[in-house]
Order: structure tokens, then C-alpha cells, then sequence
């Protein structure tokens, strides 16, 4: 039986040069596979979660961005999460969403108490993005719905209307004048349904930088690490305890010049100042907007 060694004993220089340059192909190939999966993978939190119960489901969605800039499909990801306390792991597989490079995930801690939790891309042993700590409270001996809140609009609306509908079949009957009067009360119900009540109120979200008595400065600390300006940018107060892919493409921002001002417009469309920037615009709402402004530029 033929040994490796007399396979290759006698073998030309240039069969050992074509090794060298497949072997490096594959290496090429494997670094670069490594890179799509987890170095230049950058997660993106759509919403900070803010107070989340022990027991109760959690839907967070999220982008993830190969290279930090273009949005990515198709990655085997899910979410790791490990009690602080008690040292209990937790993996929560990710799904895709109908928008390609979105995701979400159904989070349901079981104990209350510390939660650190981050990201796993194809399968990677290690986190390759961490997210701050999640702080998760008991829950409450039993649930009740809340009371509805009264929906003037709608009453004062459906009120006019029926009375105008009345007074329709009346004068319909009657062929009198006095219909008419409760047909123009109720037209007035109406106009004043649609035009002078307030609409109702939305039910409060936990979120935000209120949600856990934040200052809008660690709201921004929350948010740099949340939505991945971690991976891109050097900072010495948001990459504090942050284990995660760090590839440094961006400028330093630690006791950055620019003024607050330009980094919200910056932060809510950057190539409308610059159009071949490589920062992607993550669809920052107003509060994340402001927050990482004031935490960035705070003591300027």
C-alpha cells in the first residue's frame, strides 16, 4: 500500500505551489464565511425592552447588518441567555421576519433577577454581540385586565348619528319642522366628535429611558450597545463590560467635539450629509435619538 510519503516523495515543485494556493483559498474562504457570520455582524435592537416580567412572553425584533451596513437574510441565529444569580442558561431560537435581514425573538425568563443575554450567529460558540443586562422583575400574584378607558369620540359620534337617524324616520312620519332641529343637533354631535374631543390616550409603554428611572445620558449607554455602535466605534464608557465582535471601522467617539445638534442630524439620516458613508440609517426614533446624543456628547 502506497504511504503518503511516496504519494508525495517525488512530486513537482508546482504541484506543492497549486497546495499552497488552494490551501489558502479555503483558508480565504473560511475566514471570510467567519467574518459574514460574526465579525462583521452587526445586531441592531429595533426597541429596547425596558421592564420585562418573569413569566411573561417578550417579542423583540431586531436587524442584523453583514459589514455593519448592508442587511442581511438567512442567518441561523438565536439568543443566549444566562441568570446571573443562578447561572441557568436559556437559548431562544430567532426567526425571520417578511422584511429580509429582520428578526425577532420570543424571550420568557423564568426567574427574576439579572439576565445576560446576547446574540449567537451560525451557530458561534461565543457571543458574537452581548446586549446590556436585562433586569427582570417578579410578577404580580394575578392579572386583571385594566378598565377600558371611555372613548368620548366614538360615544359623542355614535350618539349624533343615531340621533339624526331618528330624526330622519321622524320627519319621514311626521312631514314637520321640528326633526329638523334634532337632525342638526345630531350633525353637530358629530362634527363635534370629529373635530373638538381629543382622541384617546394610547396605553403607556415600558420603554424608554423613564421605564427603569434612567437619565437620558444611560438611556444613550443602553442604546449604544443596543443598537451596535459598539461594534463600529471605540468608546470608553459604552464598550465598559462589552465582550462582543469589535472591528473599530468607525471614529473614536470617546470625548467627541461634535456638538449634539449634528449628531442628531447625523443620526437620523447620515447620507443626507454624507451620501457614500458606510453608517447605515437604523431608524432611530426621536427619544434614541436624543439619548445618544446627550451621551455622547455628555461632559462637553
Amino acid at each position: 500500500m502506497k504511504t503518503l510519503r511516496n504519494l508525495t516523495r517525488n512530486r513537482p515543485f508546482s504541484f506543492w505551489i497549486a497546495a499552497a494556493l488552494l490551501g489558502g483559498f479555503l483558508a480565504i474562504l473560511i475566514s471570510v464565511r467567519q467574518a459574514s457570520a460574526g465579525g462583521w455582524a452587526v445586531v441592531t435592537l429595533h426597541k429596547w425592552p425596558g421592564e420585562i416580567e418573569v413569566g411573561v412572553p417578550t417579542r423583540i425584533s431586531f436587524s442584523v447588518r453583514g459589514h455593519g451596513h448592508a442587511l442581511m437574510p438567512g442567518y441561523s441565529l438565536n439568543v443566549r441567555a444566562i441568570h446571573a444569580e443562578s447561572g441557568e442558561r436559556l437559548d431562544f431560537p430567532g426567526q425571520p421576519t417578511k422584511r429580509e435581514g429582520d428578526y425577532f425573538v420570543d424571550l420568557n425568563f423564568p426567574l427574576e433577577g439579572s439576565w445576560d443575554w446576547g446574540f449567537l450567529l451560525d451557530g458561534a460558540p461565543v457571543w458574537a454581540h452581548p446586549m446590556p443586562r436585562l433586569t427582570v422583575r417578579g410578577g404580580t400574584v394575578a392579572h386583571s385586565a385594566p378598565a377600558p378607558a371611555i372613548n368620548t369620540r366614538l360615544l359623542a359620534g355614535f350618539a349624533g348619528a343615531l340621533t339624526m337617524l331618528i330624526a330622519a324616520a321622524a320627519f319621514w312620519e311626521k312631514r314637520s319642522r321640528w326633526p329638523a332641529g334634532i337632525a342638526i343637533a345630531g350633525l353637530g354631535l358629530v362634527a363635534l366628535a370629529i373635530f373638538a374631543l381629543p382622541a384617546p390616550a394610547s396605553p403607556a409603554g415600558v420603554t424608554g429611558a423613564s421605564a427603569a428611572g434612567l437619565s437620558t445620558e444611560d438611556y444613550g449607554r443602553i442604546l449604544f450597545q443596543a443598537k451596535g455602535c459598539v461594534v463600529c466605534h471605540q468608546h470608553a464608557i459604552g464598550r465598559l463590560n462589552y465582550d462582543g465582535i469589535m472591528s473599530d471601522v468607525g471614529p473614536n467617539l470617546t470625548d467627541t467635539k461634535l456638538p449634539a445638534e449634528y449628531i442628531q442630524v447625523w443620526l437620523k439620516d447620515p447620507a443626507a450629509l454624507k451620501p457614500k458613508t458606510e453608517m447605515p440609517n437604523l431608524e432611530l426614533a426621536k427619544d434614541e435619538i436624543d439619548a445618544l446624543a446627550a451621551f455622547l456628547t455628555q461632559g462637553q
